[in-house]
């Protein structure tokens, strides 16, 4: 995301945020979000599509889908999942 690093997000997201509130927080628009992340997402596209390890087809695909979603994946949802705990064990 615009003025984050990857770190940055992975702790915002572990504390639980969205990529909405991220955004928000930040003072990025739906479609500012989406604008960025398809200029960051293009050339690493494009160096799969150089090392064949994705086709022009699905790099195409992959971008049209980018830029004509309403909402990004997980747009509204955290992706912090809770580990159940432990039950203790009575000392015998």
């Amino acid at each position: 995301m615009v003025q984050s690093t990857p770190a940055q997000l992975g702790a915002d997201f572990r504390a639980g945020q969205t990529l909405a509130q991220v955004a928000a927080q930040k003072g990025i628009s739906l479609s500012q979000f989406q604008a960025s992340f398809v200029a960051a997402v293009t050339p690493l596209l494009a160096a799969d599509v150089s090392n064949q390890s994705l086709t022009q087809a699905q790099e195409t695909l992959l971008l049209k889908r980018f830029q004509s979603e309403t909402l990004p994946p997980n747009w509204n949802r955290s992706r912090v999942r809770i580990a159940p705990q432990a039950t203790p064990v009575p000392a015998s």
